[in-house]
C-alpha cells in the first residue's frame, strides 16, 4: 500500500479482489486497523469470475 493524498476530502470506494471470503475479510480487517470504514458483509462473484469482490467504504 502506498500513501496517496488529495486536495480535498471526499467518498473513496475501495474494491477488495481475493480468491475466497476469508481473504477478502482478512484484508478488510486489515484496512480497517488503518481508517473508519462502512465494512462489507458479504461479496459477490461474477458468474464465470474466479474471484470475490468486496466494496468498503472508507
Amino acid at each position: 500500500m502506498n500513501d496517496a493524498h488529495v486536495a480535498e476530502p471526499g467518498l473513496a470506494v475501495v474494491e477488495i479482489a481475493a480468491s475466497d471470503d476469508a481473504t477478502a475479510f482478512a484484508i478488510q480487517n486489515l484496512l480497517a486497523t488503518r481508517w473508519a470504514t462502512a465494512a462489507a458483509e458479504r461479496t459477490t462473484r461474477a458468474p464465470g469470475e474466479p474471484r470475490r469482490t468486496a466494496a468498503l467504504l472508507p
